[in-house]
């Protein structure tokens, strides 16, 4: 019976020994894995190091101390613009946060400030380098105030105006052609396209019909060949074309 005991010992003993080296080698292993590379894929919006840095992902941690989900929220919280995040650790060191971008489609200045946003007035982010700007150029009346996830306020009230013409504008063939749009006033409300043709608008009545109007008109020959043009569609029935040619 003894030497039965014995036979078995041997291989749990060797089982056993083998198990230690192995934990021990993972725990060092875990231990000596840590965070040399990080990379951002998929933003164009921002920098890398913005991304890094409100991510809270520092180089030197252990790699599995990253934390994804929290950093995924973190990113999300910062930048409305981005409407998709993920972050993945691959070992020994390297650390991939991937973002999905929805660019606002409009964009206004605030002095140097840049006001990015929709076209229900809802901000997506206020960037202090102009420069930075994303979205097609809007001339709004003036802004009282302007935070990251919240409608414009006007310093008169909101213009029920302004929100119908950037809609019409949103699903408009036009959009991609849009160069600015002037949100001033109603009656003097403008849209340029291909930053040399001026569409007046007359009002915002009928806007949708109006820009479809436009939309055929600049596809005549003499109109695209102008070095501009500028189209009065206050009467859609009755438009005034004034070209230079």
């Amino acid at each position: 019976m003894a030497k039965s005991i014995k036979k078995v010992r041997g291989p749990i003993a060797v089982t056993v020994a083998v198990l230690v080296v192995l934990v021990t080698a993972c725990v060092l292993f875990f231990i000596l894995c840590r965070v040399d590379s990080i990379t951002v894929e998929g933003c164009e919006l921002y920098s890398t190091d913005e991304i890094i840095e409100v991510a809270g992902i520092d180089k030197g941690i252990f790699i599995l101390s990253v934390d994804g989900d929290g950093a995924v929220r973190s990113i999300l919280q910062k930048f409305s613009v981005i409407k998709e995040a993920d972050v993945s650790v691959s070992l020994p060191d390297k650390v991939v946060i991937t973002v999905v971008e929805e660019p606002p489609t409009f964009c206004t200045a605030i002095g140097v400030s840049t006001v990015m946003f929709s076209h229900e007035l809802r901000v997506a982010e206020v960037r202090m380098n102009s420069a930075e700007a994303v979205g097609i150029p809007v001339i709004l009346p003036e802004i009282s105030e302007a935070i990251g996830g919240k409608r414009i306020v006007f310093s008169d009230g909101e213009p029920s105006y302004i929100t119908r013409m950037l809609q019409a504008v949103s699903v408009s063939e036009l959009l991609p052609r849009i160069t600015l749009i002037d949100c001033t006033s109603a009656r003097n409300a403008s849209v340029t396209v291909d930053g040399k043709y001026t569409l007046i608008t007359g009002g915002i009545s009928d806007i949708d019909v109006k820009l479809d109007i436009a939309l055929e008109y600049l596809k005549n020959e003499r109109i695209t060949a102008a070095k501009s043009a500028v189209l009065d569609l206050t009467d859609p029935k009755e438009v005034i074309v004034t070209v230079e040619e």
